[in-house]
């Protein structure tokens, strides 16, 4: 894991309940293998933001939509 990996799933981490945080580390460490391996996409982003939402905290939604959206504009 790159360290802007590391402090990617930190941010969200600070953003997700306890309940939630095994299975959002999982679904990162997928985003990060495939993004290491050359074959993450835009699309890939998109498919994995629902299940990154719906695994933070609703008041923390917004602020992480718009880092989604400032690093689909830089991809």
């Amino acid at each position: 894991m790159t360290q802007n990996q590391s402090d990617f799933l930190n941010f969200l981490l600070d953003r997700t309940d306890d309940t939630n945080k095994e299975a959002l580390t999982s679904l990162m460490n997928d985003v990060f293998s495939a993004q290491d391996a050359g074959k993450f996409t835009l699309s890939d982003l998109l498919a994995a933001q629902g299940n990154i939402l719906q695994l933070t905290k609703p008041e923390a939604r917004a602020e992480i939509e718009h880092i989604f959206a400032q690093y689909g504009e830089s991809a």
